[in-house]
């Protein structure tokens, strides 16, 4: 059992044997390697090859200094020798667009072909990473005494797609995700996954420890649209103060939001970076209530557009609210956005139906 351990960011490399079958501790744990000098060594993966244990870690911290180190030893208690070509992989002190590489595990596909998977972020020159870590892969070459990773590309070398590659699948739904503990008799899924009638609660978006009304899905896509149909609009709304949309979900301090406001009559779009002391808001008053309406949000590498339309919808009938740049949601995240639905207000058990919510 390896794993790093002590006050960081001075971490070690610790291991221990334990019995597989009871997970009893059968000897003490020991300090098995310090890293390169770098701060916080961690996330340890050993692997036996031709008579060797070889040692994988994580070092420099997750962002701008994130490098793969590796050692080895042909006992696995050590003493364990660097690497001399360490880091094996990092993009610190590069132009690379891939920024922020390691964390990095290995594997040997049915070729017998070695493969590197590591986290990562797209890094553009301005700063922006909206989808925050990511996963990656890269080709790996050991053929000699130690491995050899490709620099990490977006369409790493090797990398062929065959059309006989089973799909994968998965329930419908299993995707969804909430914020915190979520009190799920306020969530009602419809079969088709799609439709959802939601139960309108006084936490916002903004609280910083209960759980909001909210459901959403990952942003797959860096450029893509999600979108949504707010269904069955009731005038009783107003005096409930609902407040019901699309949101792009970081955190309680960074999200942006185009929601119709039920008691003002109109659709607003709410930009808030509490971290970067933003708060902006642009607002459409639309002087009645409508019975349902249309929400959009598309998304580049650089801006969301957040957009609305009312039914029934024709061609590119949309209003764009207003724009947000992406620079606006970045910080160093470990994480990337949430897009999802949601229902605040003052009056309890108001219901919300959504119908239609894709995410990209």
């Amino acid at each position: 059992m390896q794993g790093s351990g002590g006050i960081g960011p001075g971490t070690t490399i610790n291991l221990f044997e334990i019995n597989l079958k009871t997970g009893a501790r059968l000897s003490e744990e020991k300090i098995i390697w310090r890293g390169t000098g770098d701060i916080y060594p961690e996330g340890p993966h050993l692997y036996k090859h031709k008579g060797w244990y070889y040692l994988l870690i994580a070092e420099g911290g997750t962002h701008g200094g994130h490098m793969v180190t590796m050692a080895r030893s042909q006992n696995v208690f050590g003493p364990y020798d660097s690497c001399p070509n360490n880091p094996v992989l990092t993009a610190r002190d590069t132009q690379e667009y891939i920024q922020y590489t390691g964390h990095c595990e290995l594997f040997k596909d049915e070729k017998a072909q070695w493969w590197g998977v590591c986290l990562g972020g797209r890094l553009d020159t301005q700063g922006r990473c909206p989808m925050g870590r990511e996963t990656f892969l890269t080709r790996v070459d050991w053929d000699g005494e130690w491995p050899v990773f490709d620099q990490v590309e977006l369409n790493p070398r090797g990398l062929l797609a065959t059309r006989s590659s089973p799909r994968l699948t998965a329930e419908g739904g299993l995707d969804y995700l909430y914020i915190r503990d979520a009190i799920m008799s306020n969530y009602r899924l419809e079969n088709d996954h799609s439709s959802l009638t939601l139960t309108a609660s006084s936490v916002d978006l903004s609280h910083p420890a209960d759980s909001p009304t909210f459901i959403g899905k990952r942003q797959r896509k860096l450029a893509g649209t999600s979108s949504v149909v707010l269904k069955g609009i009731e005038d009783s709304w107003s005096s409930a103060k609902i407040k019901a949309g699309l949101a792009c979900y970081k955190e309680e301090h960074r999200f942006s939001r185009i929601y119709y406001d039920a008691d003002q009559q109109a659709v607003v779009l709410e930009l808030v970076n509490a971290a970067k002391k933003i708060v902006r808001t642009e607002k459409h008053t639309l002087g009645e209530a409508p019975c349902s309406l249309l929400f959009r949000i598309e998304y580049t590498e650089k801006q969301y557009s957040l957009l609305y339309s009312f039914e029934p919808h024709v061609g590119n009938d949309w209003t764009c609210l207003g724009t947000v740049d992406t620079l606006d949601i970045t910080d160093p995240d470990f994480t990337g956005p949430i897009i999802g639905v949601y229902a605040v207000g003052q009056m309890e058990g108001v219901q919300v139906q959504f119908d239609g919510l894709s995410v990209e």
